[in-house]
């Protein structure tokens, strides 16, 4: 029985037992007085099992969540998961998501006629045409599923020749970085041909410094590990 209920029975029974102490009402009889007591007994007894039934579900989902918990405690130890391989998947993201912005850097290539655009910002928008599971920015990455694309080596003439692809992995505070240059210098050193299709590609990663967050297209070749790991 709610409280706002019992308070409205306990009044309305204290104004009858005025009402009858006064005169003004007839007095209840004895079985009107037990019917009211018996109402107000069965309607207590009502709101104590809806009490319990409520106590029982909230031990129910209580149990629910705990055992939930111990089957992937239990999965994870099976298993022999360790935190290394969590880690690694972080690294490999990253890596894998160069990986993507190769192709579609060298797609793009095609695409504005044999330059990586005229601006960043127009590579940008080609390499981003149709792509929905990572996201091309302008110069820097500062989250997972992001690449970083910067132009260099532009001229009027030719356009931008040189694209550099940065991703960042946040979880082992690591940036990692390609370079592909297609100019005819770049050419002619990595394969003494004239084909306008030959390029150079670096890889490269550097570890994070103690509070950055960002990896840029600008930080130098020199900075990098060169070779430090394969796009997967």
């Amino acid at each position: 029985m709610k409280a706002t209920e019992e308070n409205s029975y306990n009044s309305n029974l204290a104004s009858n037992l005025r009402q009858i102490i006064d005169g003004s009402a007839k007095p209840l009889s004895v079985a009107e007085i037990q019917s009211w007591e018996a109402e107000k007994q069965a309607r207590r007894a009502a709101n104590s099992v809806l009490k319990k039934n409520i106590t029982r579900m909230q031990m129910a989902a209580a149990s629910v969540g705990l055992v939930i918990c111990a089957l992937i405690g239990s999965i994870v130890y099976f298993l022999d998961i360790p935190l290394s391989v969590i880690d690694e998947a972080h690294s490999t993201a990253a890596e894998s998501n160069l990986g993507n912005g190769i192709i579609e850097a060298n797609a793009a290539y095609v695409q504005l006629g044999n330059s990586f655009g005229k601006s960043t910002s127009e590579m940008v928008k080609e390499m981003q045409r149709g792509e929905t599971n990572i996201v091309y920015t302008s110069d820097s990455a500062k989250a997972m599923n992001v690449v970083g694309v910067g132009d260099f080596k532009c001229t009027v003439a030719f356009g931008c020749q040189e694209v550099k692809l940065v991703s960042i992995d946040l979880a082992n505070s690591h940036c990692f970085y390609v370079r592909i240059d297609k100019s005819p210098a770049s050419s002619i050193a990595s394969s003494s041909s004239s084909n306008p299709s030959s390029q150079t590609t670096v890889y490269g990663s550097r570890p994070l410094k103690s509070g950055e967050t960002t990896c840029s297209t600008s930080d130098k070749v020199s900075n990098w590990k060169v070779g430090g790991f394969p796009p997967a």
